[in-house]
């Protein structure tokens, strides 16, 4: 993983061993004030943008496990829905449902907002993130966003798991991690 600054953006580029070809940026903005903005990109790169609620995201790690989850979906023909965008957003969710997925850790009630470009040129990254305003924030600093009382919620995050030493964090990431593979067990 590296991080780049340019355009102003302060933007990380992804780098996946399994994926190599890909290319992955992540943006943090806070405060968004134009949301119908942020709908009409979403909807013009349908498969190469996926924008969620940055406070429903515990931390770097779990983005990168929604995002291998999805990538993973997609290199083997075995989405559970019709873009990337979309199974990104699912696998970054609690919810066994799409739509449920879409509803509670999409953008459409955030005001801090994660951006996940995939495949998209860095000149055309500029010219879009140039049109959304909010406050262009480090990823790195993701967490300090985090609501941890909503995202526990969403995952049912135990009080006993909360105690073990990586508690909640290790709850949450096995939850994605094993998220519908009990189903393709049985």
């Amino acid at each position: 993983v590296s991080t780049q600054s340019t355009w102003g953006y302060k933007q990380m580029e992804i780098k996946c061993e399994e994926y190599p070809s890909r290319k992955i940026m992540l943006h943090l903005l806070k405060d968004v004030k134009n949301k119908p903005m942020v709908k009409e990109m979403t909807t013009k790169y349908p498969n190469n943008l996926a924008v969620c609620n940055a406070e429903l995201i515990l931390s770097l790690k779990h983005l990168y496990l929604g995002l291998f989850r999805a990538l993973t979906n997609f290199a083997h023909y075995k989405l559970k829905s019709e873009k990337l965008s979309t199974e990104i957003i699912y696998f970054l969710a609690a919810h066994n449902s799409i739509k449920d997925a879409l509803e509670f850790i999409g953008s459409n009630n955030a005001t801090h907002m994660i951006f996940i470009w995939i495949d998209v040129p860095a000149a055309t990254i500029a010219e879009e993130m140039a049109k959304i305003e909010g406050n262009d924030t480090p990823i790195e600093t993701l967490s300090e966003l985090s609501n941890f009382k909503l995202i526990f919620q969403m995952f049912k995050i135990e009080e006993k798991e909360k105690q073990l030493v990586n508690g909640a964090a290790d709850a949450l990431y096995n939850r994605i991690a094993l998220k519908n593979i009990q189903h393709s067990i049985l």
